[in-house]
């Protein structure tokens, strides 16, 4: 403060916020885009790849191979377990090279972990049920078609009914986490897409990553997902082999 007689000057200090410009409001609309859209791109792409694995199966057992290889002495085990490996090292190459993507564009630091375990669980959920679904088809490529416009279909349609639900206020909350429970526990691709997209949405937030563990976050996806669906498909998978 300067005084000059009966007079004074106060000197103060204001924090000045810029505008935003168009620049900055694009970046964070790309941000806010990405994230909206990272779980349905994901689905269609873990869809695509997954769906892939039933035509080996079907082709080997419709030319017989695989019983040639059964009159070799090579039990039912090893060949599961071979395909089985086999296609998680496809699986986990596709997946590496997505990582890759992430780590370079700079999206969800910190929360590639999770990102890691979602696509570990969604292997382990979906591969018994492709391996299940591998004995009912006769051509490969009718089972690849089908198998991917299955998995797109009813995960882009559940999400669109939860979304449309989830706007209507007659309908009572439990029976909206009633029908997203049952969605998750017979739907691989569904569960990965609502999980990745929750991912995303906290990153773009920058919560702290321990939150994703709670129930209302990724306890659900994870427990209901994956725990019902692998041992679903794996008594059908055993009672086909035992059939064949």
């Amino acid at each position: 403060m300067i005084l000059a007689g009966s007079a004074a000057i106060h000197t103060r200090l204001h924090a000045y916020t810029p505008p935003a410009t168009a620049a900055t409001s694009s970046r964070y609309v790309t941000v806010g885009f990405v994230d909206s859209v990272l779980g349905p791109i994901l689905v269609l792409a873990l869809a695509l790849l997954t769906s892939t694995f039933v035509m080996f199966l079907v082709e080997e057992r419709v030319s017989k191979f695989a019983h040639q290889q059964t009159l070799t002495g090579i039990s039912p085990v090893t060949f599961w377990v071979a395909s089985f490996v086999y296609d998680f090292l496809l699986y986990a190459f596709a997946c590496s090279c997505f990582l890759a993507v992430f780590l370079f564009s700079g999206w969800m630091q910190g929360y590639l972990q999770f990102i890691i375990l979602l696509f570990a669980l969604y292997f382990w959920a979906c591969v018994p049920f492709v391996y299940t679904v591998s004995f009912i088809f006769s051509s490969p490529s009718k089972a690849n078609v089908l198998l991917i416009i299955w998995q797109l279909v009813a995960a882009f349609a559940a999400m669109l009914v939860l979304f449309l639900l989830s706007f209507q206020e007659t309908i009572d909350r439990s029976l909206l986490e009633i029908i997203r429970s049952i969605l998750l526990c017979f739907l691989p691709s569904f569960a990965i897409g609502n999980a990745v997209m929750t991912v995303g949405q906290s990153s773009s937030e920058k919560l702290p990553s321990h939150l994703l563990w709670e129930w209302n976050m990724l306890g659900q996806h994870i427990y209901r997902s994956h725990r019902f669906q692998p041992f679903s498909g794996t008594p059908g998978n055993i009672l086909f082999q035992a059939k064949t």
